[in-house]
């Protein structure tokens, strides 16, 4: 089961941009009960390319760790910060933008991470996201 939360975690990563700009959930959504707070917008100055996902996971607790890599193209204007959602239940260890420690805020759902310098325009840069946490009984997903 706590490959299924992972899974989910996933999944909302994946399509949160594409059911953002939906006016109402979908029918899948409704079954999932999966609630956004809206588009940030920060995240169209961005496509994702490339998601790596590399969990360690038991099925003796809902405790997981791993990490996401996500390979990234910056589109027409720099960017200052790239933003990402993240369940707060989940603790981020650390983030890595192209091989170095950078700066990241965690809180609301999403992960704001502060690169040392703005990333130009038209540029692809790899972002890795260290994270831990128990994943969370939600209805029918109990994760163990």
């Amino acid at each position: 089961m706590p490959l299924l939360l992972a899974i989910l975690f996933t999944l909302r990563v994946v399509t949160a941009e594409a059911m953002a700009d939906a006016s109402e959930k979908s029918a899948f959504a409704k079954d999932i009960d999966v609630t956004l707070k809206g588009h940030d917008q920060r995240m169209d100055l961005y496509d994702v390319i490339f998601y790596g996902i590399d969990l360690e996971v038991t099925d003796t607790s809902t405790f997981l760790s791993g990490s996401t890599s996500i390979l990234l193209k910056v589109l027409d204007k720099p960017a200052n910060e790239l933003v990402f959602d993240l369940l707060s239940d989940l603790r981020v260890d650390s983030v890595w933008l192209e091989g170095k420690v950078t700066a990241f805020i965690h809180a609301d759902d999403q992960l704001i991470v502060i690169p040392q310098v703005e990333v130009t325009a038209q540029k692809r840069i790899m972002v890795t996201v260290y994270y831990s946490g128990l994943g969370k009984q939600k209805e029918w997903i109990s994760g163990v």
